[in-house]
């Protein structure tokens, strides 16, 4: 019998702090994309007990990733039997890599990875966007006070992505 390690996505980059910019791998939990049906939303609000974010924006309860479509912590099966006629859910558990960029001002460092600058006022605490993040796509979350930011990509991508946040996080 294969005796199984398990071995993090991130290629081994758990926690470091790199001139005072932290860079810190965010545990696994289970993810569901949520994309409710025409005319449906208030019903899966509803049902979620918290109102989906606007456009570009996130909730405690939601992050915004695109057209009518939400990032939910959650049990995608429950998710789904609870929103049944109501919305498409899908798992998304393993199928992204979350970091969190904290400490010092993270925002130069984004801006390394990123085409946007994270400093424009559109992108204030709260924001939610999809962006291409070291040319791969990934989602960009700037937490309140702008002292923290959320970076995610793709898993099969994250051993990549934390190579480049560490250059990123150097230069």
């Amino acid at each position: 019998m294969a005796d199984l390690a398990e071995t993090p996505a991130d290629g081994g980059l758990v926690d470091e702090t790199f001139d005072g910019l932290r860079i810190a791998a965010e545990p696994w939990r289970p993810l569901a994309s949520i994309q409710p049906f025409r005319g449906r939303r208030p019903e899966v609000e509803a049902a979620l007990g918290a109102r989906l974010p606007d456009p570009g924006r996130r909730s405690d309860a939601a992050l915004h990733i695109a057209l009518d479509q939400w990032l939910v912590e959650g049990d995608a099966a429950a998710l789904s039997d609870s929103l049944s006629g109501l919305a498409a859910v899908t798992d998304q558990s393993d199928a992204w890599s979350f970091w969190r960029l904290s400490g010092a001002d993270p925002r130069p460092a984004v801006a390394r990875l990123a085409p946007f600058d994270p400093a424009d006022p559109r992108y204030a605490d709260g924001a939610s966007l999809r962006s291409q993040l070291a040319r791969h796509p990934g989602l960009v979350v700037i937490e309140p006070g702008a002292r923290a930011i959320r970076l995610a990509c793709p898993r099969s991508y994250a051993a990549s992505f934390a190579r480049a946040l560490r250059e990123a996080a150097l230069a």
